[in-house]
């Protein structure tokens, strides 16, 4: 702004005030111009904007230290600092927006300022700050605040001008010509300044070329939807056929009702579901293309990471849901053979370890057990779930303990934690497909509720039972059963 003002002999006068202060006076006309506005389609029907962009900035969400916030979903029931009038707030794309796409319910505490919003969370009166990113960069670390991978409002910055005013034709005209020039010369002021304040670099004027990995993260990305999408219709018929069936028999009425609400659920679950790791995968995706010549390794890192996460949420859902849909249809096939119940048990707590290294996972397997028929990867894959469901609902540190016996004519394996424990009323629910156990202190309640359900299936279709016993405060402890002459 200085430059421009001194290069064009203007004498400027600078008016301070909040930011609302300013977007009043601008509309009104007593100031003529404001730096660093967010272009919206609501704000164009109130103020002219310069054609030329001066700088694209996003937001993000940031903790206070030692709260827990991963997605919006971890915002539920939490005092969100804001700034008052700011885009990020009240944009198409602002932090009430997203709220309320995801149902989330918390409380907006607004204030006039970046400064006052960190300034609430730091004095524990806010569990989150939403402020520019930019800002969060210069000044996150003068706070009791931690980075959340909350990215969100990628927005393009102008400057703000008196609509109608007969000097705004000027003005717009000439800031566009300075900030375009300057833009042409990586030697120029401007680029200084990116890189002195936000440590942004020219990129060498060569045209930035998207990386291979961004591009196969996308197709991935898009197969996995894909891949969901016809999971879901495919369930979606099957619950449809079944409910024409239930039709033709009016004794049955109640079980149609039950089947055409559990239908509604089922699809409410994977939208909601579904949109925290899209939501992530895409925002980061977008700030690796637009900005991948801008970001340092570790920032590049931590993207990646994050995509890699979500991306193997989406593998769960569809996996879930393409495994109820073979079980609704019948489809289900199981590749037995003979297998060590040692080896295996062992095998997948040693995976276990490495996703969830804050826990002891021990596996107690007496030695001579005998050779089972059955489907290794069926049952591995229940062994996992319940080793998950185990660590989530466990302290960090706490032992979970993983055991196969053979007892008469069958082969037991069990899962055992030292975590919340089930309230005896929902032991007999919890295998039901679509239940999940009501949030608790502590916990975050994610996923369809088809874990268990599908652990069931799996058991069942090797003829085997599976059950639940847990005490309150003490722990958790899910049995399942294989004949040993299966």
């Amino acid at each position: 702004m200085k430059y421009i003002a001194s290069e064009e002999g203007w004498r400027v006068e600078y008016v301070p005030g909040t930011w609302n202060e300013c977007l009043t006076r601008l509309q009104s006309n007593e100031i003529d111009m404001m730096p660093d506005v967010a272009y919206t389609e609501d704000r164009a029907a109130l103020y002219d904007f310069s054609k030329e962009a001066v700088y694209v900035s996003w937001s993000r969400v940031y903790a206070r230290r030692g709260v827990h916030i991963e997605s919006i979903l971890d915002l539920e029931g939490k005092n969100v600092a804001v700034l008052r009038g700011s885009v990020n707030v009240e944009g198409p794309e602002g932090i009430k927006t997203l709220v309320s796409a995801f149902d989330v319910q918390c409380e907006f505490i607004e204030t006039d300022s970046y400064n006052s919003v960190f300034e609430l969370a730091d004095a524990g009166e806010a569990d989150a700050a939403v402020v520019s990113k930019d800002y969060g960069h210069l000044h996150a670390a003068d706070y009791d605040v931690v980075e959340t991978p909350i990215v969100f409002q990628p927005s393009s910055l102008h400057f703000a001008l008196t609509k109608g005013s007969s000097l705004t034709p000027y003005l717009i005209e000439r800031v566009d010509s300075r900030v375009e020039e300057l833009k042409g010369d990586q030697g120029s002021l401007y680029y200084r300044s990116l890189e002195s304040w936000l440590g942004i670099r020219p990129a060498g004027g060569s045209v930035a070329r998207i990386p291979r990995w961004v591009i196969w993260t996308l197709v991935g990305v898009l197969l996995l939807v894909l891949l969901l999408a016809a999971g879901a219709l495919f369930l979606s018929s099957q619950v449809k056929t079944r409910t024409r069936e239930l039709k033709a028999e009016a004794i049955e009425r109640q079980k149609y009702e039950e089947m055409d609400k559990l239908k509604g659920n089922l699809l409410s679950m994977v939208s909601h579901e579904l949109r925290t790791p899209l939501a992530t995968i895409k925002g980061y995706s977008t700030m690796l293309i637009d900005y991948n010549d801008r970001l340092d390794n570790d920032e590049k890192a931590r993207s990646l990471m994050s995509i890699d996460k979500a991306t193997d949420r989406l593998v769960s859902l569809v996996d879930q849901l393409l495994d109820m849909s073979r079980m609704e249809a019948g489809l289900l096939k199981l590749e037995k053979d003979l297998v060590d119940p040692a080896v295996l048990t062992e095998q997948t707590v040693a995976d276990a370890r490495l996703r969830a290294p804050e826990y002891r996972l021990e596996a107690d397997v007496p030695a001579g057990l005998p050779l089972v028929r059955m489907d290794a990867n069926r049952i591995r894959q229940v062994l996992e779930n319940l080793i998950d469901n185990a660590v989530k609902y466990a302290s960090n540190g706490r032992v979970v303990t993983v055991s196969a016996l053979s007892r008469g004519t069958e082969l037991v394996f069990s899962v055992a934690d030292h975590g919340l424990g089930i309230p005896e009323s929902e032991l007999d629910k919890i295998f039901d497909r679509l239940y999940r156990i009501e949030e608790r202190p502590g916990t975050q309640v994610q996923g369809l509720g088809l874990g268990l359900a599908i652990c069931r299936g799996l058991v069942e279709a090797h003829g085997g039972r599976i059950w639940a016993e847990s005490r309150i405060g003490q722990g958790s402890r899910f049995v399942f059963t294989i004949p040993l002459g299966a």
